[in-house]
């Protein structure tokens, strides 16, 4: 059993005042405005715990990027502006791809040489914007405009050429009754020594889009100073939200004599 994880964080902050506005004489007219900023990098990657029979990493790398700037202005009114940018990229290397109950009782962490090409891609980005007014100790509005998008590639094995070669062989059928699919389920496990048929394996990537964009309003107010209030919290005023599919087919074959 193989699980190694290395885990790299660093995070910036930094707090100055500044005051905006025009000069007046010797002195500075305006509205001392406090700003603050921080970012944060972590970084993830594992080996995996899962065994291929050709060798190599079952688990995944995750990078994940924030950045935050806060500007907070002093006058009449206390409120704050606060801005979010967030990025976070992953690739694993993991597998739809199951095994027999029989090779699952003897090794449940074994994965067949058909699944080794498997890997996803994720990409996702966060914007959001955030305004928030405290009108008096009691009352406040908390405004937040976001926008979200992710990006996701999964390729991995789909199905097999059946025996006959008319068509192609769900994997659950296959691994479900391996007797009766013999040849569909040899060019799964791959063998050392052995080569698939060409065009055994169909490899399919599942391309997904996601985004999502809304404006929230809540209205916050307390009964009393000390004692817990209550809230407004309609639905976002505006919600949009969208998802869309790609997907392409590739058939290939595996040769396991030499390399693997």
């Amino acid at each position: 059993m193989r699980s190694a994880a290395n885990l790299t964080c660093w995070e910036v902050n930094s707090i100055r005042s500044v005051v905006t506005g025009s000069l007046a004489g010797t002195s500075i007219q305006g509205t001392p405005t406090t700003s603050a900023s921080a970012s944060k990098r972590c970084k993830k990657a594992v080996l995996g715990f899962k065994e291929l029979d050709s060798g190599g990493d079952t688990g995944f790398k995750i990078q994940d990027y924030v950045a935050k700037l806060a500007l907070r202005p002093s006058g009449d009114a206390a409120q704050s502006l606060e801005l979010k940018l967030q990025y976070s990229d992953e690739e694993s290397d993991e597998t739809y791809t199951g095994l027999t109950l029989d090779d699952f009782h003897a090794n449940p962490l074994r994965r067949y040489r058909g699944s080794q090409v498997d890997e996803m891609n994720v990409e996702h980005w966060t914007y959001q914007a955030t305004h928030r007014v405290d009108f008096t100790d009691q009352l406040d509005l908390t405004t937040i405009a976001y926008h979200t998008q992710t990006e996701r590639a999964w390729y991995k094995l789909n199905d097999v050429r059946n025996a006959a070669n008319t068509g192609f062989t769900s994997l659950s059928a296959i691994l479900e009754n391996p007797a009766t699919y013999a040849t569909e389920f040899a060019a799964i496990v791959g063998e050392r020594g052995t080569s698939s048929a060409v065009g055994a394996l169909r490899v399919r990537n599942n391309n997904r889009e996601y985004d999502a964009t809304g404006v929230q309003t809540v209205l916050g107010y307390c009964l009393r100073r000390g004692a817990p209030g209550i809230s407004s919290r309609p639905r976002p005023a505006t919600t949009r939200t969208r998802r869309t599919a790609f997907r392409k087919t590739t058939a290939t074959r595996w040769s396991t004599g030499a390399c693997c």
